[in-house]
């Protein structure tokens, strides 16, 4: 071979493995950079990983009320919170409810919440359990541990104290009721308050109660709403889930005859007839739970959601606010605003009043 075809082909090998050095070089950045590409975004799926709550709830969102304001309040949740996921399970009933607590506490939920004081004893038994799953029922406030608590008792007994005046101050007979599931000591309380606030709008005022022991009999709660009608009850608070339907209904049939609504503003099922509703907004309760989980603080004392919280209300239906004394509105709203502000306080009495 002549040389100057032997530098030409020496060139040539030195260009290739140049080359070839170069390629290898190239493989081995682009490999690494795919790692890191691959660890950012499992580091970035790790950090944007959603909690998780559960929600169960003993009866049906059709309720418009207890079950369905928990329903739609944690739909509307789960739109607007980016890192949070609900799992919501409807119609648990009330008993054996060991396995609901169990299978998402095993699936690994961050929270689980019973709607319904029929959760407390399973909670207070399986929270030890799993010590890494947060539970909340909505029975005794001092059946409580590190992992499991009380959201309540149903707050809703302040609104009661506004109804009551509401009630004394619209009522043409001057007799005025409340319906509810049991007489357990949250309803007890909220009749008391509901007493409390008619009395101190109208002193002579007459206040019954009746508790027919079913929350979702939608027959018998008209049934009990006819009979508390026949004593001449014209305005009806209501506190009974799918009962309060019935309630309405019998209400309906006679144009003197208001009620005041429960959990959600039930305007809308009979706007001629619910005069005002009570409401617990139950988005404000889910919200302050999962800040106080947040901050790891989730436990460490009892926690309400009343008036004071923005949780709780009386909402007057303004269809038929003309009918409301302006005197009584205003004695509604000062009376709110002096709770919200701790001027006033309603107790909470969980034992009957004369």
């Amino acid at each position: 071979m002549k040389k100057g075809k032997l530098i030409i082909v020496v060139l040539l090998i030195v260009m290739v493995l140049n080359g070839a050095l170069l390629f290898a070089a190239g493989s081995k950045e682009a490999s690494e950079a795919a790692e890191e590409t691959k660890e950012a975004s499992e580091a970035a799926a790790e950090t944007t990983e959603k909690f998780k709550m559960a929600i169960l709830l003993p009866g049906s969102r059709s309720d418009q009320s207890w079950n369905g304001g928990m329903y739609f309040a944690a739909i509307e949740l789960n739109e607007q919170l980016e890192n949070w996921q609900f799992t919501i399970i409807e119609r648990t009933g009330w008993a054996d409810l060991d396995p609901f607590v169990i299978e998402f506490a095993r699936k690994g939920y961050n929270i689980v919440l019973g709607h319904s004081d029929a959760f407390e004893d399973s909670m207070q038994r399986l929270a030890p359990e799993y010590p890494d799953t947060f539970f909340l029922h909505s029975g005794d406030p001092e059946a409580r541990g590190k992992n499991f608590m009380s959201y309540g008792p149903d707050q809703l007994y302040q609104a009661g104290y506004l109804a009551g005046i509401l009630a004394a101050g619209i009522s043409k007979n001057g007799k005025v009721g409340f319906i509810a599931g049991e007489e357990i000591p949250p309803m007890i309380a909220s009749y008391n308050a509901f007493k409390r606030g008619a009395r101190a709008t109208k002193s002579n005022i007459e206040t019954f109660s009746a508790y027919p022991g079913i929350w979702y009999d939608v027959t018998l709660g008209r049934e009990t709403a006819l009979a508390m009608m026949d004593k001449g009850v014209d305005v009806i608070m209501t506190h009974g889930d799918g009962m309060t339907l019935g309630i309405i209904q019998a209400a309906s049939m006679d144009p003197d005859v208001f009620v005041v609504g429960y959990i959600i503003d039930q305007s809308f099922l009979s706007p001629d007839t619910i005069v005002a509703s009570r409401i617990w907004d139950f988005k404000v309760i889910i919200e302050g739970v999962i800040d106080l989980y947040t901050k790891g603080t989730l436990g460490d004392e009892p926690k309400r959601w009343g008036i004071m919280e923005n949780a709780v209300t009386l909402a007057l239906n303004s269809r038929l606010a003309d009918m409301v004394p302006q005197e009584i509105k205003d004695k509604i709203e000062k009376t709110e605003e002096d709770i919200k502000t701790g001027k006033l306080t309603i107790e909470y009495e969980p034992n009957p009043i004369p």
